[in-house]
C-alpha cells in the first residue's frame, strides 16, 4: 500500500521549529514558530506538507464556537 509517502527524512535533518496557528480570540490569529515537541516512546513524529481548515475552525475565529 501507498499512503502518500515520499520518502523518510532522517532524523538528523529534521528542522527545530514548527509553524503554528493559533486563534487567540475572535478574529485573531497568530502565527508563531514553537519548538518541534520531544519524540516519546511509542510516538511518530511528521511532517505536514497540507492543512485544511474545517467548520469547527471557522467557527471559533468568528467566535460563535464556545472554547
Amino acid at each position: 500500500m501507498n499512503f502518500g509517502l515520499q520518502r523518510t527524512i532522517p532524523f538528523r535533518t529534521l528542522p527545530t521549529l514548527m509553524k503554528t496557528l493559533t486563534c487567540l480570540e475572535p478574529g485573531r490569529l497568530i502565527l508563531e514558530d514553537k519548538p518541534l515537541p520531544a519524540i516519546q516512546d511509542g510516538h511518530a513524529l511528521i511532517r505536514i506538507d497540507q492543512v485544511g481548515v474545517c467548520g469547527t475552525d471557522l467557527h471559533a475565529w468568528e467566535g460563535t464556537q464556545p472554547y
